[in-house]
Order: C-alpha cells, then structure tokens, then sequence
C-alpha cells in the first residue's frame, strides 16, 4: 500500500498476494510442525525399543552368570568377558538352557 492506494500488478491487488503467501507459508509450517512431532515420536519410540532390548540382553547374560557361578563357584574374568561380548538374546538363551541342564563333574 502507498498511502491509501493498494499498488496493483497485473490486476491483482498486492495486499490479496500477500494474503495469499501468507496463509501458503503458515500452511507449511503447520506441515511441517507435524512431520517434526511425527520424526520425535518415532525417534522416541525406536530409542525406547533400543533401551529395552539392551536390558534384555545384559539381564539374560547376567541369569547365564548366576547360573555358572551357582555350578562352577567362581567364573573365570574370560568367560565374563566372552558372555558379555555376546550381543544376541537367542544365543545368550540356548547357552542358559544348555547350563541350566548341565551337570559339573567334580575333578
């Protein structure tokens, strides 16, 4: 606007032009507020799922322990240390069912 006059390009009034991008930019920023709430939720979601499956892991790795050191005594710090490298649930659990059925001969 230039005093009380709307400057007119090629019949369209400037103001409605700003009016137009206006709502178009606030309709994009809306889009995306919400693909940035959807990327947190499931960023949150697959941390959460992460986290768990960590904790599953150490808790089976350390019921393999406890059930080694209820049979052996003392576990050697190399087999700690192999079990704590191993980083699959599955194979944690075929080790814990197969000591779980083991019997120690004594020496």
């Amino acid at each position: 606007m230039i005093g009380n006059k709307t400057l007119d390009i090629f019949g369209i009034e400037t103001a409605k032009i700003v009016d137009v991008f206006y709502e178009e930019v606030k309709h994009m920023i809306d889009i995306l507020e919400i693909a940035r709430e959807d990327g947190e939720q499931k960023g949150m979601e697959k941390g959460m799922e992460i986290g768990m499956e960590k904790g599953t892991l150490k808790a089976v790795q350390e019921m393999l322990m406890e059930v080694l050191a209820t049979k052996l005594g003392v576990i050697p710090y190399r087999i700690v240390n192999e079990i704590k490298s191993i980083n699959t649930v599955e194979t944690l659990k075929t080790l814990l069912k197969i000591m779980t059925v083991c019997q120690v001969e004594s020496r």
